[in-house]
């Protein structure tokens, strides 16, 4: 409340990067099936769905789409 009162400008907000450990296994898989996608084209290239399609038969794994989508959206830009 003080801070508020003291500044104008509002002091930035603190979120905590959270970590996946369910995903921690098969992150190079899909960093390899993103580099791939580089050189294919646009029509054949990944999905956020067709990776977790691919992990679940593939692999085994039992993640969230949303657990999935954060770590395909932070690499792809990293990639790009």
């Amino acid at each position: 409340m003080r801070d508020a009162l003291s500044s104008p400008v509002p002091t930035p907000r603190r979120t905590p990067r959270r970590h996946s450990p369910r995903l921690e296994p098969f992150k190079k898989t899909i960093d390899q099936w993103l580099l791939d996608d580089l050189e294919a084209p646009p029509k054949q290239r990944h999905t956020v769905k067709r990776i977790l399609t691919r992990l679940q038969q593939e692999c085994g794994a039992e993640i969230a789409y949303s657990t999935v989508w954060d770590y395909v959206h932070q690499r792809h830009q990293e990639i790009a």
